[in-house]
C-alpha cells in the first residue's frame, strides 16, 4: 500500500491494535476509525469519523473486521464495493459473502488453511537456526507489538527475520500466519505439536534466515478467578513442538514486585520448559470488572509505566515498552544478539 492510503478498520477491536500500529508507525499510513471504538492512543495518523459512512467517503481501504456470521452487516460491504473501495476480510468471512460481494473482496488474511498431515514419524525437527518465542501473561500483552519492534531493529542489523505471528492477520503485517489446524478441536494435542513442528520447519526451509521471531497464542496461566479461562495450552504445545534459545514474557502494566517476577520466572521454566525469560512491562493494565466479573484492559499512561517500571527496574531481564520507548526493545535487542553470539561461540 502507498504511504497516503486511509485504512479504515471496522468495527475496531482491542484485538487490532498492533495493526492499527503497523500501519501507522511502519508504514506511517492513516487509520480511519468510526467514534466509540475506544480506541485509547489518538495521534496525527488516526483520523476518528463519527459513523461508517463518513468514514467510508474518507478511506480508500477497509479492514472488515467480522468475526462471525451473525456479525456481519452486509450494507456496510455493499456500500463499500459502490463506493470502489478496496476491500480486506477473513477468509472465514469471505466464505459467507454471496457471490455478488466477494467478487469484490481484493484481499483475504487469516490462518494458514493448510490441513494437518498425518506423520508416520513421531521424531520431532531440529531447527537449525535460532528460535526466539515471545509469550504473555495472558490476552493483548502486546506480543506482536513486540515482535514488530524487535524484528525491525534485527533487521537494521542486517539479520534475514523469520516472524510467525500469533495474529488471524498476520499477513496484513508481513507475518507469517499460524496453521488453522492449532485452533481446531478434531486434532491432539500430540498432532498440533508435530504438526506445528513441521510447519515451522517447512518455512525455514524456503528462505536463508538468520533467526525466527514466533508469538505464542494465549497466555501462561489462568488470570481471572471469576472465570476458568486460559490455561496455557498453547504455550505448552509450543513448548514441546519447538526449542526456544530465547524466550520474551510480556506482562501487564500494574503494580508488581520482584517477588512476582521470580515466581513467573519459575512458572515459563518448570511449566513449560523455556530458558529463562526476559521480561517486558507493556503499556496495557489488566483490571477485572466488579460487577460482571470480566476482563478490561486499558492502555496505561507513559508516566504511570515508568513509575511502575521505577519499582522493579533493578529486576534482572527486566524492560518496558511503549510506544515512545522504543530504545528499550533495541537495548534489549542489542543483549539478544550477543547471548546468540556466544551460544554459536
Amino acid at each position: 500500500m502507498n504511504s497516503n492510503v486511509n485504512v479504515m478498520i471496522y468495527p475496531y477491536k482491542k484485538d487490532y491494535s498492533e495493526l492499527v500500529y503497523y500501519y501507522t508507525e511502519v508504514l506511517n499510513q492513516t487509520i480511519v476509525l468510526i467514534s466509540g471504538c475506544f480506541y485509547e492512543e489518538m495521534g496525527p495518523n488516526i483520523n476518528m469519523f463519527q459513523n461508517f459512512s463518513q468514514g467510508l467517503e474518507n478511506s480508500e481501504t477497509v479492514i472488515f473486521t467480522y468475526s462471525s456470521l451473525e456479525e456481519i452487516d452486509y450494507n456496510n460491504i455493499e456500500s463499500a464495493v459502490c463506493g470502489k473501495k478496496k476491500i480486506i476480510v477473513s477468509n472465514k468471512i469471505y466464505n459467507f459473502l454471496p457471490t455478488s460481494l466477494s467478487r469484490y473482496v481484493s484481499k483475504t488474511f487469516g490462518y494458514n488453511l493448510s490441513n494437518y498431515k498425518e506423520d508416520p514419524f513421531a521424531n520431532l525437527f531440529r531447527m537449525n537456526i535460532p528460535i526466539i518465542g515471545i509469550s504473555g501473561m495472558g490476552s493483548n500483552a502486546e506480543k506482536t507489538l513486540t515482535q514488530i519492534e524487535l524484528s525491525r531493529f534485527f533487521e537494521s542489523c542486517g539479520y534475514k527475520v523469520c516472524n510467525i505471528a500469533s495474529k488471524e492477520y498476520a499477513s496484513l503485517i508481513g507475518m507469517n500466519p499460524l496453521p488453522s489446524y492449532l485452533f481446531e478441536n478434531q486434532n491432539s494435542v500430540e498432532e498440533k505439536v508435530i504438526g506445528l513442528n513441521r510447519y515451522i520447519y517447512s518455512i525455514c526451509q524456503h528462505e536463508n534466515y538468520d533467526v525466527i521471531v514466533i508469538t505464542v497464542p494465549g497466555g501462561i496461566i489462568p488470570l481471572n478467578p471469576f472465570s476458568y479461562g486460559d490455561i496455557g495450552v498453547m504455550n505448552f504445545i509450543f513448548s514441546n513442538a519447538l526449542r526456544f534459545d530465547i524466550n520474551i514474557l510480556n506482562i501487564y502494566a500494574q503494580k508488581t514486585n520482584k517477588k512476582f517476577i521470580n515466581e513467573i520466572k519459575k512458572i515459563c521454566m518448570w511449566k513449560y520448559a523455556y530458558t529463562m525469560p526476559r521480561i517486558i512491562m507493556t503499556h496495557t493494565g489488566y483490571y477485572i470488572n466488579s460487577d460482571d466479573k470480566k476482563e478490561i484492559y486499558i492502555k496505561e499512561s507513559e508516566s504511570q509505566i515508568e513509575n511502575l517500571y521505577e519499582e522493579i527496574q533493578g529486576e534482572n531481564r527486566l524492560t518496558k515498552f511503549y510506544k515512545n520507548s522504543r530504545k528499550d526493545i533495541q537495548k534489549m535487542g542489542r543483549s539478544i544478539i550477543r547471548e546468540l553470539q556466544e551460544n554459536l561461540g
